[in-house]
């Protein structure tokens, strides 16, 4: 098995049935992410509209959080023991895919993937996505960095420097 090349995190599956690897279903990061990376200057191989392209690219998508928040019946951001609960879950799949760079969709993957592997979070989106972190990933040092959250308007661009370091 060849290693995913750039191992997207996400905050938490939504509440709701709409999911990135549920083609049947729109998704707003699934589509998010998919224009973003169509918009790089030098695209991938192929342009990536489906799951299975965006798979055979070896790049990969999990939520930090493995379970739903909710609060007042929508997506709320997930509790800080849920994400502490969830780090050794995250660091596994990190391992088990050989990660060769991870790219944090927002505050609170960033936050999750700080978690797993101690480093200090910046609490601010335009903060952490100026820094660049080397973390230990099994046997081999891994590029992790962070952006904004693809499905919503905040993330501007990917075509920034974050996504072409890839």
């Amino acid at each position: 098995m060849r290693p995913v090349r750039l191992y997207f995190v996400s905050v938490a599956p939504p509440w709701g049935d709409d999911y990135f690897w549920d083609e049947t279903k729109s998704d707003d990061v699934r589509e998010g992410l998919f224009k973003a990376l169509r918009s790089l200057p030098k695209p991938l191989d192929n342009d990536i509209v489906t799951c299975r392209q965006f798979r055979d690219a070896r790049l990969c998508l999990t939520p930090a959080v493995k379970c739903p928040s909710s609060g007042d019946n929508k997506d709320a951001p997930p509790a800080p023991p849920a994400m502490a609960n969830c780090a050794h879950f995250l660091r596994a799949e990190l391992t088990a895919a050989g990660a060769e760079r991870i790219l944090a969709l927002g505050r609170v993957a960033f936050r999750a993937l700080c978690h797993v592997f101690g480093l200090h979070a910046p609490s601010r989106v335009a903060e952490f996505r100026k820094q660049v972190a080397w973390v230990q990933l099994d046997a081999k040092k891994v590029l992790l960095t962070g952006t904004y959250f693809p499905g919503n308007k905040r993330h501007r661009t990917y075509s920034d420097r974050v996504m072409r370091r890839y």
